[in-house]
């Protein structure tokens, strides 16, 4: 009957291979940590920029005036990130009658690479689309 140090030492486990194993596992957890460290912050603003163009479209119901959803959106977007958005930036696309809309936006956001001098330039390019119809509550459903 083997040993149980028999039966390891049969399977093809060495301490070099293990050694090799580990360097690897720690070497791809930093590069996780890395990309993360670069890459969150970016999709963290455009996650906030996204959120701008739902509150900005849910206000469209009430203000229909394309400067003053220009306006409102730079506003939000300038407060909540650092991220300043021109009017050429911004497309507002109204539906017929205007009971539809479609808000988009264009930015670029520069990864840098800091022990390197190199940089990644990201095209964004977030959108929503709100249904601006009125909501008529029969009576039948309402109890």
């Amino acid at each position: 009957m083997a040993t149980l140090y028999q039966s390891h030492r049969r399977s093809g486990f060495s301490k070099e291979k293990n050694w090799v194993r580990t360097v690897v596992l720690y070497s791809i957890g930093a590069a996780v940590v890395y990309a993360g460290v670069l890459f969150v912050p970016v999709l963290w603003r455009n996650h906030k920029v996204n959120n701008a163009l739902h509150e900005s479209g849910n206000n469209a119901y009430r203000q229909k005036d394309d400067a003053a959803l220009r306006e409102a959106l730079k506003r939000r977007v300038r407060d909540e990130t650092d991220i300043t958005l021109s009017d050429e930036q911004i497309e507002i696309a109204w539906g017929p009658e205007k009971k539809s809309l479609t808000l988009a936006t264009r930015y670029e956001q520069v990864v840098r690479f800091w022990p390197l001098s190199a940089r990644l330039v990201l095209r964004m390019n977030p959108s929503v689309s709100k249904d601006l119809t009125r909501i008529n509550w029969d009576k039948k459903g309402c109890g």
